[in-house]
Order: C-alpha cells, then sequence, then structure tokens
C-alpha cells in the first residue's frame, strides 16, 4: 500500500545534513573508531549549580512530573531574563520570556507565525541548514544573501545598500541574524547590527537574533564589565523602534554543555508577539520540558561575576583547540582554507583550491566525500582504524550544485575529546586523497 505524504514531506528520505554522517556510520562494523564533529553535541562538564539540580532531579519531582504552565515556571522565566540582563542587555523595555525546547522551537514559531507566501523569510548565508529545512517544511519562501570564504580564512559581509534592496524589493516577514554565527563562526560588528536594525525598523520587519553561542567568543567584548555579545548589545538606545521588532533566541545548549535537556526561550519587548507565539505554542507543544525548565532555573540566582568566570571558562577552553586545529590544517594541507572564526564551536573546510576544476569551477561534493568517510573511509593511526564524520554544507546555501560555494566546503565542530580533535586534520587529509584518488584519474599529490 503506497502512502501519499504532503509536499513537505515527499522529498524527506534523509536526515538533515548535520545528522546523516552518524546514521550512515552505523551500519558500519569494521572496527573503526569514528573522530564524530559532525553535530555540535557538546559533552564537557556541566556547571556546578547544573550539575546539582541534576543529581537532585529525582528529589525535586518526586510523586510525578507535572506540566509546567505554557509559559514555563516563573523561576525559568527569571532565568533567561537574568542571563540577558548579565550578558549586557539594557534594552528600555522589560523582556517577556517563554521557555521552549531550545531555541530551534523558537525558530519555528517565528518562522510560522511571522512569514507568509508574500512576506518570505530573510536569512545570510552559509545558514544553518536546520534553519532553511525549517522553512521548506512549512512551506514559507526563503530569500538569501551571501558571505563569501575569502582565501585568508576571513568572511565577507554582505553590503548594506545591497540587503537594503533585497529587503526594499521582497519585504520579508523576518530577517534572522546568528552571531557568532553557525557555520562561519563569525561575530558581526557593532557597526554592522546597527545598520541591519536600521533597515528593519525602516521596513517594519521583525528580526530574530539568534543567541545559540553568546559569550563563546575569541576576545569577547565587554561593556560595564560584562560579557556583552553584539546581537544583545544594540537596544532602542542605538536604534530607536528595534525593541518593538526584535526576539531573541535564547539557548542554553552550548553555552552550558547541555544540549540534550532542548533548554532555550524566546525573549521579546513585544507583549504581542510574545503572547501570540505563547498561544502558538500551548497548542504545538504545551510547554517546554519541566526538567530542563529547572535546570536552567538555577540562573535566576547567578550574578554578574559568575557569569563571567563560566564564559571565560568555556572561551579558556574552546579558543586553543580551535587555533591548534587551524594551524595544523594549514600545516598538513598547504592550499586548504580553514575559516578563522571570531566565536563558536564549528570551523569551515574549505578544499576548493585543491580540486580539479573546469571553467573555473571546483569539481567536487562534499556531500559524496561525507557520504565516503562516513561509510567506506578508513586510516590507520598508530595501530588503530579511524574516520571522520563531518558535515557537507551543500545544503547550507540555496544555489544551485554548479554555484553552490558548499560544493567544497565541509563544517567541523569541536565536540570530540582533545585528543580526538588533534587528529582531525590528519584524518581528514588522509581521507580527502584517498577520495580523490577514488573519484578522479588526476588529484593533488599527498
Amino acid at each position: 500500500m503506497s502512502i501519499k505524504f504532503s509536499p513537505a514531506f515527499e522529498g524527506l528520505e534523509e536526515e538533515s545534513a548535520i545528522r546523516r554522517a552518524e546514521v550512515k556510520f552505523k551500519d558500519r562494523n569494521d572496527g573503526v573508531i569514528p573522530i564524530n564533529v559532525s553535530s555540535g553535541n557538546v559533552k564537557l562538564p556541566l556547571h556546578p549549580d547544573m550539575q546539582e539540580r541534576v543529581d537532585d532531579l529525582g528529589n525535586t519531582f518526586k510523586g510525578g512530573i507535572p506540566y509546567s504552565p505554557t509559559e514555563g515556571l516563573e523561576e525559568t522565566q527569571q532565568a533567561y531574563r537574568n542571563l540577558a540582563s548579565l550578558l549586557g542587555y539594557n534594552g528600555k523595555s522589560p523582556l517577556f520570556a517563554l521557555p521552549t525546547n531550545g531555541a530551534q522551537e523558537v525558530m519555528q514559531l517565528a518562522i510560522l507565525g511571522l512569514c507568509s507566501q508574500d512576506r518570505p523569510f530573510l536569512i545570510i548565508e552559509p545558514a544553518y541548514t536546520n534553519y532553511l529545512g525549517i522553512a521548506n517544511l512549512f512551506d514559507k519562501p526563503v530569500i538569501t544573501l551571501r558571505r563569501d570564504l575569502n582565501n585568508d580564512g576571513r568572511y565577507t559581509e554582505p553590503p548594506i545598500d545591497v540587503l537594503e534592496k533585497i529587503i526594499e524589493v521582497n519585504r520579508p516577514g523576518l530577517f534572522v541574524v546568528v552571531s557568532p554565527d553557525n557555520p562561519s563562526g563569525k561575530e558581526l560588528s557593532i557597526e554592522t547590527l546597527i545598520n541591519y536594525a536600521k533597515l528593519c525598523v525602516k521596513y517594519n520587519v521583525p528580526m530574530l537574533k539568534d543567541g545559540a553561542y553568546f559569550g563563546l567568543t575569541r576576545d569577547a567584548p565587554t561593556r560595564n564589565g560584562l560579557v556583552t555579545p553584539t546581537l544583545l548589545a544594540v537596544t532602542d538606545n542605538d536604534v530607536d523602534g528595534i525593541e518593538g521588532l526584535e526576539m531573541i533566541a535564547m539557548s542554553g545548549s552550548k553555552m552550558f554543555n547541555i544540549p540534550g535537556l532542548r533548554a532555550g526561550a524566546l525573549l521579546t519587548s513585544n507583549e504581542e508577539i510574545y503572547k501570540r507565539f505563547k498561544a502558538a505554542y500551548s497548542t504545538l507543544a504545551l510547554c517546554a520540558n519541566v526538567f530542563g525548565q529547572h535546570v536552567m532555573g538555577a540562573l535566576a540566582h547567578w550574578d554578574k561575576e559568575k557569569i563571567t568566570s563560566w564564559l571565560r571558562h568555556q572561551q579558556r577552553y574552546y579558543t586553543p583547540l580551535m587555533d591548534k586545529m587551524i594551524k595544523d590544517f594549514k600545516d598538513i594541507m598547504p592550499g586548504i582554507i580553514v575559516s578563522e572564526a571570531d566565536g563558536g564551536i564549528y570551523m569551515v573546510v574549505d578544499v576548493r583550491n585543491l580540486v580539479p576544476k573546469i571553467d573555473g569551477q571546483a569539481i567536487f561534493s562534499s556531500n559524496e566525500f561525507a557520504n565516503y568517510a562516513s561509510a567506506e573511509g578508513t586510516v590507520k593511526i598508530g595501530g588503530s582504524k579511524y574516520t571522520l564524520l563531518f558535515t557537507p554544507m551543500e545544503e547550507y546555501f540555496s544555489a544551485k550544485p554548479a554555484q553552490n560555494p558548499g560544493s567544497t566546503q565541509v563544517r567541523i565542530a569541536l565536540v570530540e575529546t582533545p585528543p580526538k580533535l588533534d587528529l582531525v586534520p590528519q584524518v581528514f587529509s588522509n581521507l580527502f586523497y584517498k577520495f580523490m584518488s577514488l573519484q578522479y584519474s588526476q588529484h593533488p599529490s599527498k
């Protein structure tokens, strides 16, 4: 019997790009050790305050695990408001907080509630593939503009006049800004965000600020002694009217090492947005999971010293790992391009200078390379066999294959143990040249 699926599901035959490598590797039983850098599945220790709450869950919820109100537990709401304040948010209007099951649910609410056939979803590429996927599932049109990765590893910024023309012509229902960005790691400047905010106010376009990587920057900017993400630094004090148009998608996943708790929240000073999103959430999810809410509730009692100390701790962990991996890639594979990330936990690796070209166009498929590495790739090091699970980036762009920058790019997440991360450039290099020898008659010498 054949099932007739809706148009939204007809093309869904595989998991999203960030999950695909893990799925393909599961079919192997050849003793190969996976180095899994495909998703942001952070496995670092929790802050002691959060760990204490996890350890005490059995006592806290003894006798039952009830729903919370749709608007969440009062302590959890205060935790997210306090977090924004501790990170330097100093808007003129108070914030409403709606806890959700991860920041991705905030994105779902925003795309579903603000975009339509004549009010498209606007995002800058490379764009987190799941956000593009959400828009496709909800049958919402998407418009994009692109930042490009230069040979020096730095990303360009789309010209503000080009962005304004796109907004003026297309009148988007939502403009999403991520900083530090996933996957590029680019931290937007205050000046750039002020320009974005001015356009949103001029054309009455809601802006969603994705804060999944707040505080995870190399040289975290400070305001009044606070570690202040640039996304939170632009308010009505800088651009009058932006607070009524903006939403903040907060997440505890990367900032506090709790991705599996799916702890996130919508923050906005616009009461109408809050009420409508809350009403929709009562239908879509009833409420956020109370375990995640309870653990995040610890932040309601934090002060400036505690949040600053914790984020500095996170930065001291990620920064040397990222610096070493960038250097090792360049030493092992001369000509490779590696993004010089300002923050976050990801980097982009581009092999466009190492592959054959026809009429200036690189002939390579990051999807095929990722499938090869996951399904059959093997590299012997020190008596053990390894392969690398990573995310191909063709689905981070809307361009057709021939013009798609993601065809030569992959995303790597710094989520494995440091000893395994040290192996990533060597394993990647060996897999790359083995793949090239299988695919092409001519390839760069090893």
